[in-house]
């Protein structure tokens, strides 16, 4: 399998397609006391999907996928993230909450 890095993307080549991933990290952001930047924790969400998603979308790639790995609590921080998350997919057309979806990934 060959694969090219580019920046925060990396192109591998799968058979007669072309997978991409994009990351991000958003460390040091959201509302703890040892932030660096001060936000909302749903601010810090949307923001944490929206860098690979439109860097994957620039690359005119499909978004099959969003991975989040929280390092928080889960109520009420991680929920907050997520729901962030959740709205920047929604508004790039990466979210589909189909229990068909869901079927399929279980």
């Amino acid at each position: 399998m060959q694969v090219i890095r580019y920046g925060d993307l990396q192109f591998d080549f799968v058979w007669f397609r072309i997978l991409v991933i994009a990351c991000d990290s958003s460390g040091g952001i959201g509302n703890k006391e040892g932030d660096q930047l001060q936000v909302d924790p749903e601010i810090a969400g949307y923001y944490a999907a929206f860098v690979p998603l439109i860097e994957c979308m620039a690359v005119r790639g499909e978004v099959i996928s969003l991975i989040d790995t929280l390092s928080v609590e889960m109520v009420p921080t991680g929920e907050r993230i997520i729901h962030g998350i959740k709205k920047q997919s929604v508004k790039q057309g990466a979210w589909r909450n189909k229990s068909q979806d869901l079927q399929r990934i279980i």
